[in-house]
């Protein structure tokens, strides 16, 4: 993780996010470009949101440090976040 996001870890709004084990220590190492109060911008309001056969929740919003769509993926819970990546593929 950058020095960066490190910073951004620590605030408030990031600490409920990364209190999911498997995405902080899981996915964001991988993807160091993810700003965890983006992902967390686009769970409070997402601009589409889709649930997934197995109950899992797709949200996506416009990244403006990526300059394109995350897609966010929650678990049924409708909290733990799972995964979050730019899509390519995802048109408004």
């Amino acid at each position: 993780m950058s020095v960066d996001a490190r910073q951004r870890a620590g605030t408030p709004a990031a600490a409920a996010l990364l209190a999911h084990a498997v995405f902080a220590f899981d996915v964001l190492p991988r993807r160091p470009y993810l700003d965890p109060l983006e992902i967390r911008r686009i769970i409070a309001q997402p601009e589409y949101r889709s649930v997934q056969r197995d109950g899992r929740i797709r949200l996506y919003g416009f990244s403006e440090s990526l300059g394109r769509y995350l897609r966010v993926v929650l678990l049924s819970d409708g909290e733990t976040v799972h995964n979050a990546f730019p899509d390519e593929g995802f048109a408004p």
